[in-house]
């Protein structure tokens, strides 16, 4: 296993100076509130956060990276407003996913079976695009107008109620977990270039080097999601348009990153 999780269980109760059972339930209880993500993540954001060195007990930087990004989501959900904290596990932004997945199956034709192992690389990199936008969206706007600004800034009443109607739908089953604290949380990814748009002369301008830069590689991921979210693998030109789009968006991101949290 690429993080032993006994090994960082014993540290981080050294450190804390709580039980191994109290780490535990900390990790089970973040999976159960803001996964889907493995154990190794969920022990590993709670050793970072106790202070625990998490990258003497991972030796994949793509794990690191996950555990980052992830703890880094928690905290714009748990915090609002609050500032993601500036210690980082690792600097390079790289996920590799997919690569010890077995599966089968009596009936599939293997070419479909191997199709899925791949489509676990490209949702992996529409997971991280689609929540990395709604960071930026919550983060800037909480900034500017408040923590509460979804139901200040005049949200156009379809998408408030299309959201809306998610948040009530899930209330209806609560055996089932929920998606996150915040609505932008239940938006889609037209919504989230609406967002984009109906901010951006006053809040994002100054982030994003054109408005169109930003809404067309929504509008280009969006295509790939619809195949992707319906079980059809995308063809290579498609995976290498994303890998593209993914790459500028990080190196973007970079760019911005003090005036994103600071501003």
């Amino acid at each position: 296993m690429i993080m032993k999780i006994s090994e960082i269980k014993k540290e981080a109760s050294k450190i804390s100076g709580r039980t191994r059972r109290a780490i535990a339930y900390r990790a089970d209880r973040l999976k159960e509130l803001y996964g889907p993500f493995s154990d190794v993540v969920a022990y590993g954001i709670v050793a970072h956060r106790i202070g625990v060195e998490v990258s003497k007990f991972v030796d994949d930087k793509e794990i690191l990276e996950l555990i980052r990004e992830q703890n880094d989501r928690i905290n714009i959900i748990e915090a609002g407003t609050a500032r993601i904290e500036t210690r980082t596990v690792v600097k390079n932004k790289l996920i590799k996913i997919g690569e010890d997945i077995n599966l089968s199956d009596p009936i599939l034709d293997s070419k479909v079976i191997s199709d899925a192992k791949e489509m676990t690389k490209v949702y992996a990199q529409i997971y991280v695009f689609e929540n990395s936008i709604r960071a930026v969206i919550n983060l800037v706007l909480s900034k500017k107008i408040g923590k509460d600004w979804w139901n200040r800034s005049n949200v156009n009443k379809t998408v408030f109620d299309n959201v809306k109607g998610r948040i009530d739908k899930e209330e209806g089953n609560p055996y089932h977990g929920k998606r996150g604290a915040h609505p932008i949380y239940y938006t889609d990814m037209a919504d989230l270039s609406y967002l984009i748009r109906k901010f951006w002369n006053n809040y994002f301008s100054d982030i994003f080097p054109r408005l169109e830069w930003v809404t067309e590689k929504i509008e280009q991921v969006s295509l790939s999601r619809n195949i992707v979210d319906h079980h059809n693998p995308l063809s290579k030109s498609d995976q290498q348009r994303l890998k593209v789009i993914f790459t500028d968006w990080n190196n973007q991101l970079k760019g911005k990153k003090n005036k994103i949290l600071s501003d």
